[in-house]
Formats: structure tokens, C-alpha cells, sequence
């Protein structure tokens, strides 16, 4: 188990190639910017976490990703980023882990992980993006390799695109879905229940809603990071 003084984290920024950093989540930058200065200045042990869907690497396929726009858009983070206890971790959005540890390999000091358990004085925390357990579960089996394939046609990439947008996937989608509400208070639900069991807390992301389930005297919440908000943990 890996112990920290605190951590800062964020989820759900779902960057595309060609876009920069300083202009999608200028937060992020400020996140690195405070655990470079926390740690020359206090001495203090930072963990810095990006928790999944940082990239979106699905639904534009990795072809979009594999030319030079994209790496200036990685390079836009990484580059920023603290070169000890840096955690990326993998979401829905990243396809395949191999996808994700392909784009970075340059970058050494970039953990790529599918979660984490760390502590922070007498606490214990697991860290996931969370989306296995949701109707993600499904959809891992075929998302990557589907993806792949129709976004490899410009015909197909097209109205693929446009079916991503009705989803509600893309920049410029249709309305949400008015069930939103009620996934995500069930999926809270399950995480709620799963955290107490285990006797740790849950950080994650994915429904891109932000919230502390954090009850008294349990041992045991959840911490949903929202989307592109950086969130700090501590005693």
C-alpha cells in the first residue's frame, strides 16, 4: 500500500487531438503547478491522479491519435506534469490500456494503471474510474475493436460521428438522456455499498457529477470527482 501526505485529482476532461491543455482544463495545470509547490516547499508526498477519461481515444479511434496533433495534445499534458507520483489511470475512453501506455511510452514518469489503493494518514483509498461496473461492462468486449474498424472509412466515420454526437459522447451532442439522474444514483449506490464492504473509500469517475458519500462513523464513502474539477484528499 502506497502512502501520501494528500492527493489531487480530476477525471473526465476528454481532451481530442489538436486541442491543448491550458485551453480545455486550465486546472489541471493548476493542479501539477500545486503539487510541484507543496512538495519543494513543505516536503509533503503528492499524489497526483488523473482517474480515467482524460483522452478521448474512443470514439475517434487511435488513427486520430497516431499523428502529430495527437501528440502535441499528450505532450500538452505530460510535459507539465510532476515527474514522481503521477498516476494515470485507464477509463472507457481509452479503449484498450495498451492504447494508452502506447501513447505515453515516451514519458517515463507517467504510471499507467487500471487503479490504485493508496493511504493517506489512517485512510485507505481505492482509485477507479469505475465504468466496469456499469453497462461498460458489456461494451468492453467489442467498443475498442469496433471503433477501430469504422472509423478507418471516411464514409462510415462520418455518420459514425454523428450517431456519437446523438449519444451524447462528443462535443455539440443532442440532449442527455433524462435517465441521467437515476444511473448515476444507482451507480453511486452500488459504489457506496462496495466501499463499505471492503472498509476503504472509493475515488471515482465516470458519471462526470461530483460528490462527496462520505457518512459518519463508516468506514467506508465515496468520492465522485465530477469532470475536468480538480479535487483535493486529505485528513
Amino acid at each position: 500500500m502506497v502512502k501520501f501526505d494528500l492527493a489531487l485529482s480530476i477525471s473526465d476532461i476528454h481532451i481530442n487531438p489538436g486541442e491543448l491543455i491550458k485551453d480545455i482544463c486550465p486546472n489541471l495545470l493548476d493542479m501539477f503547478a500545486q503539487a510541484k509547490a507543496i512538495k519543494r516547499n513543505f516536503g509533503k508526498r503528492v499524489l497526483v491522479l488523473l482517474n480515467g477519461d482524460i483522452l478521448n481515444i474512443l470514439p475517434l479511434g487511435m488513427k486520430s491519435w497516431r499523428v502529430p496533433k495527437g501528440r502535441k495534445t499528450i505532450e500538452s499534458i505530460v510535459l507539465e506534469a510532476p515527474r514522481e507520483d503521477f498516476f494515470w489511470l485507464f477509463g472507457n475512453h481509452c479503449g484498450r490500456i495498451t492504447w494508452l501506455r502506447e501513447l505515453v511510452k515516451p514519458y517515463p514518469w507517467v504510471k499507467i494503471a487500471h487503479n490504485l489503493d493508496f493511504e493517506i494518514g489512517d485512510k485507505a483509498y481505492h482509485a477507479e474510474h469505475s465504468h466496469r461496473w456499469t453497462e461498460w461492462f458489456f461494451l468492453r468486449w467489442f467498443a475498442d475493436d469496433f471503433t477501430e474498424w469504422i472509423t478507418t472509412n471516411p464514409l462510415t466515420r462520418k455518420y459514425w460521428y454523428e450517431f456519437c454526437k446523438r449519444q451524447g459522447w462528443l462535443p455539440g451532442s443532442y440532449p442527455p438522456n433524462p435517465r441521467v439522474d437515476e444511473i448515476v444514483g444507482y451507480h453511486w449506490g452500488n459504489m457506496l455499498r462496495l466501499s463499505v464492504r471492503q472498509g476503504r473509500i472509493w475515488v471515482i469517475g465516470h458519471t462526470h457529477r461530483r460528490v462527496d458519500l462520505l457518512p459518519p462513523d463508516i468506514k467506508g464513502g465515496v468520492i465522485d470527482l465530477g469532470a475536468r474539477e480538480e479535487v483535493r484528499i486529505e485528513l
